[in-house]
C-alpha cells in the first residue's frame, strides 16, 4: 500500500538496521515513490491522474524484470578513486561514479569507456 506515511517512515529509516532484503525493498518502494525517481532529498510523488506507483500486487513481476536486467551485472561499493586506479578496465566498460560534494549535494557521471580513452595506461583516464 502506499502512502505518505509509510513514505517519511522508510526515508528516514536507517538502512544500517535493515537486513539485505529489507534494504532492497525499501530501496524499491522509495524509488518507485519518489517524485522524478530522485535518489537524494526524495519526496513523495503523487499523480491525480494515475493511481500510486507501487503496487504489492505487481512486486512479482517487477523483480522479475529487476533481475532479468541485472543478471550479469557485478555491482561494487568501492571509495570511487580506489575504483578509478585499480578497475579492470576494458573496452565496453561502463560505470556510474557518484561524488560526495558537500554534506548533502551528490553529483553522478555515468562513464562509458572506448578504445581511445583506454589506449596506453590502463588506469588513466587521457582526453
Amino acid at each position: 500500500m502506499s502512502s505518505r506515511e509509510a513514505f517519511e517512515r522508510l526515508r528516514t529509516q536507517d538502512p544500517k538496521t535493515l537486513t539485505d532484503l529489507e534494504r532492497a525493498l525499501r530501496f524499491l518502494y522509495l524509488q518507485r515513490l519518489s517524485f522524478g525517481g530522485k535518489v537524494a532529498k526524495q519526496t513523495f510523488g503523487v499523480d491525480p491522474h494515475r493511481g500510486a506507483r507501487f503496487n504489492s500486487l505487481k512486486l512479482e513481476a517487477s523483480l522479475k524484470l529487476i533481475y532479468r536486467r541485472l543478471a550479469g551485472v557485478t555491482i561494487e561499493h568501492l571509495d570511487w578513486f580506489e575504483f578509478i586506479l585499480g578497475a579492470m578496465i576494458v573496452p565496453t566498460s561502463c560505470f556510474t561514479l557518484i561524488r560526495l560534494i558537500g554534506v548533502l549535494r551528490i553529483t553522478m557521471a555515468r562513464i562509458c569507456l572506448s578504445e581511445r580513452i583506454i589506449r596506453g595506461c590502463p588506469h588513466c583516464l587521457h582526453n
